[in-house]
């Protein structure tokens, strides 16, 4: 089961119940972009809060190209919300 919500046009739904984890995570959709085998970009957070965080980067990063404040690894999934992809080496 899920409850879903929309924040700044991109989609958050909670997930509970049924997780392989046997814990609730938030999901973060793109619904205007998707990846180059057709799925919608996504990414997924343990809170709701993080997931605003998210979607707060992705638009500073959509509209300026640049975030600094955020952390990185909120910035990386704010990335993979634009549909780059940030490879650790």
């Amino acid at each position: 089961m899920c409850n879903e919500c929309r924040y700044k046009g991109l989609i958050i739904y909670h997930n509970f119940d049924g997780s392989k984890f046997n814990t609730d995570y938030y999901t973060i959709v793109n619904p205007k972009l998707t990846d180059k085998n057709g799925r919608q970009c996504h990414v997924h957070t343990t809170t709701e809060g993080l997931a605003k965080q998210i979607i707060d980067c992705f638009h500073l990063l959509r509209k300026y190209g640049s975030a600094a404040r955020y952390r990185r690894n909120i910035r990386n999934k704010a990335c993979r919300l634009l549909g780059m992809y940030i490879k650790s080496s």
